[in-house]
């Protein structure tokens, strides 16, 4: 019985994981194609983020640490 929800399961990754282009720089919903882009990167694990007024991102990461990144992404405070 365990092994048959085991394989089920595997299936069901391996047919989700093929059928959806999650990795894409377009996605495509019912209603609206908006673009995904990498706008900052080297976190541990990113945990929160937040808005600032000025445009500012707060970035939490997991280990604890917090960056202040630029509306632009270039630069991580």
């Amino acid at each position: 019985m365990i092994f048959k929800k085991l394989l089920i399961y595997i299936i069901f990754i391996c047919n989700y994981g093929l059928s959806e282009d999650w990795d894409s720089d377009k996605l495509q919903t019912d209603l609206i194609e908006y673009g995904v882009a990498l706008f900052s990167d080297g976190y541990t694990i990113p945990w929160g983020m937040a808005f600032l007024p000025n445009g500012d991102l707060l970035v939490n990461d997991i280990s604890g640490k917090m960056y202040r990144v630029l509306p632009d992404g270039s630069e991580k405070l």
